[in-house]
Parts: structure tokens; sequence; C-alpha cells
């Protein structure tokens, strides 16, 4: 199935129905800003990551007695959502709990993905609904990667990533997949720009817990084009990109991995970082991608 398009005078967006899938944001010249997916280096462009962020201890958890398994940043990147009918400049897509979600995650949910154009800004909206009876664990987050390679003769390093406001700034390490929390480095000390190398993410990816920013732009020295993130109430914002890669991925959470020394099967309502929806209840959160050419 062809994707879905959306464009207005600025800008040009596709979503694939597969995850609810951003897969393409233009500018009217036709530059591409969204990383376009390579198997060979990472097949993802902009995966919705739920009902977890991160990776569970053993990939498992536990839920009324039983354990369950969820694989990493959750399922919904890997269902197809159904198209909901557009009012004005979006499209919107939902995705409702069956027997398939149930046996990884047993509970009833609607997860509505809204997409949104407003002059040269794209507003990515998600919504949990509790459809249960039982309050409702999740965490959500985005993993949208943006191109570092958009005119010829780019390099990676031409690129840096500017926080909104100057931070002191430490990076939790990854263990196996899982958050040491106690085990931090020093990123950004008084200052707000972070230079994009090949071995940046060599130890895997950035994870910031509290930074003073709710704002992110993605610079070149070469050319004046950026792209600004705004997360506004994310608690957690991770950077990412495969080694030496041409993109970087710059993900708003709520939640995060399970922490270093976790029992496998632990109960899911006690995950750090996990949110608990009471039944007949709704979360919202939303995130923006600025393009300014």
């Amino acid at each position: 199935m062809a994707p879905d398009t959306l464009r207005n005078e600025h800008l040009q967006i596709a979503v694939v129905r597969d995850g609810a899938e951003l897969a393409s944001i233009t500018d009217a010249s036709g530059t591409e800003y969204l990383w376009q997916g390579d198997p060979l280096i990472w097949s993802g462009r902009s995966p919705i990551l739920f009902p977890i962020v991160g990776r569970l201890a053993g990939d498992t958890y536990s839920c009324a007695g039983k354990v369950y398994s969820l694989p990493q940043h959750g399922f919904a990147r890997r269902k197809t959502f159904r198209r909901v009918e557009d009012v004005g400049n979006q499209l919107s897509y939902a995705l409702a709990s069956d027997d398939g979600t149930r046996a990884m995650y047993p509970f009833d949910f609607m997860l509505n993905v809204t997409y949104r154009l407003e002059g040269n800004s794209l507003r990515a909206g998600y919504r949990v609904i509790n459809l249960d009876r039982k309050p409702l664990p999740f965490s959500i987050g985005a993993h949208p990667g943006f191109s570092c390679c958009r005119q010829r003769g780019d390099a990676l390093e031409d690129y840096s990533l500017e926080f909104g406001q100057v931070e002191i700034a430490d990076t939790c390490l990854i263990r196996d997949g899982l958050i040491a929390v106690n085990e931090t480095r020093r990123v950004l000390t008084n200052e707000k720009t972070i230079p994009l190398t090949k071995t940046l993410f060599d130890a895997n990816a950035l994870v910031f817990m509290n930074l003073a920013s709710s704002s992110i732009t993605l610079r070149s020295r070469r050319h004046p084009a950026t792209v600004k993130v705004d997360f506004p109430g994310f608690p957690c914002l991770g950077i990412w990109a495969k080694p030496a890669a041409p993109f970087v991925c710059i993900e708003p959470w709520f939640g995060y991995a399970d922490p270093v020394g976790r029992n496998p099967g632990s109960p899911l309502e006690t995950k750090p970082g996990i949110i608990i929806l009471p039944p007949e209840q709704s979360f919202a959160c939303e995130w923006r991608a600025t393009v300014t050419s």
C-alpha cells in the first residue's frame, strides 16, 4: 500500500500504516530531512515505541502472577494501524488491542497517532486511552531519524546538535540494553552543542533524564537548513545512531529501559518510568519538528 501523504506550501510528509510510521519529511524544494532506512544499517525511519520504551530485563515482565514477553520498544511499530477519517491538514491513525496484543500485553487500549502540518512545522501527537477495567501500565516514545546527508558532499562531522538551553548533562550508561542509572558520563558542562562524530555512539545511545531544555536543533556548518525538535513535557530524551551512520535519532520518551539489576519477570507496574493510567482515562503527548530551509 502506498504511503499516505499530506502537504502544505512548506512541507510534505508521508506516513505508512505499518506502525503508523512517518516515512518522509521534505521541504518545498524536495530536500528530504528524514532518514530513509537501510536494512544494512538501520531499516527504521521513525518508529513509535509502545507499550514500553527500551528493553525489559530478560525481555519479560509479570502481570497478575503470569509472565509475558515483550520485544524491545514494544509491538506498536510492528502493527498495522487503521486510518482514521481526517479533519483538515492532518493524518490520523488508530491501533486497538486485539487477541494478538493481549497475548503479549493483557490490557485493552486504544493508541491514536496524529500528524499535522502547521506552516513549516510537523506536529506528531500520541493519545493512549485505557479501555480496560484495570489500570494500564505503559510507556510511549518517538524514534525519528533525521538525515545527515541532505546535500551532495555532506559528512556526518558537518552536523551538530544544539540544545535550547545551556546544559550540565550526564548520560546514563547502557549495559546489554539496560540502563545503568548509577553509572553516568558527563556529556555537556555549561554547554549547548554536541558535535556529531563517527564514534559518538560507540557505547550506544545517549540517554538524558534531567535536561533543562525542551528542544534540540540539528544543524550543519555547510548549509543553513535546520531541524528543530521540540519535546515539551517529555521527561527523557534519547539520542542515537548506528556508529558512523549518516543519520541521528532524536527520541523523546515517557519511560526508559529496565535498570541494570532488575529481575526478569518483574511486575510491569513497578517498572521505573512507567505510566499508570486509570480506567477510562487518556494520556496525550506531542513532539514537533520544525524545518528551516
